[in-house]
């Protein structure tokens, strides 16, 4: 569901998809391709899933209802679409989509720059400080 929604230059974003039903599955997103993450960090192996986020970017969440889709619990259904009425055992769950960057993005963007602008600007003050200080020198010596 989540391959080739990015461009291929993109860095890791981690999807967390839940459910009202308590289900909840994280991917990794890197480029075009989406990796399941898992507790035991085995992709081959879908496991009960969870929301395996880092939590140190909880502030930076953006998120999304995607659609209320309709579940089965306790059976699989193959004609699920075609009894969706009458079948008593489906349960209706919204689905939401949670977007988080992570550690490698954030290291992606980090870098010395604000700092290095700070003391140009900062120069940038001294220097017409100094210009009116002299300017005013001159104009009073005259």
């Amino acid at each position: 569901f989540f391959e080739n929604v990015l461009p291929d230059n993109a860095r890791d974003l981690d999807v967390v998809l839940r459910n009202s039903c308590g289900d909840a599955f994280t991917f990794r997103i890197s480029g075009s391709t989406a990796k399941y993450v898992s507790p035991t960090d085995d992709s081959t192996e879908y496991s009960e899933g969870g929301d395996f986020h880092d939590t140190m970017f909880d502030d930076m969440e953006r998120n999304f209802v995607v659609e209320e889709l309709y579940a089965v619990h306790g059976s699989t259904n193959p004609q699920m679409h075609q009894n969706l009425q009458e079948n008593k055992d489906l349960k209706r769950c919204a689905y939401e989509i949670s977007v988080y960057p992570t550690r490698e993005l954030r290291e992606l963007y980090r870098n010395d720059d604000p700092a290095m602008f700070a003391v140009v600007v900062g120069g940038i003050f001294i220097f017409c400080i100094l210009v009116f200080i002299g300017y005013d020198y001159l104009v009073r010596r005259r």
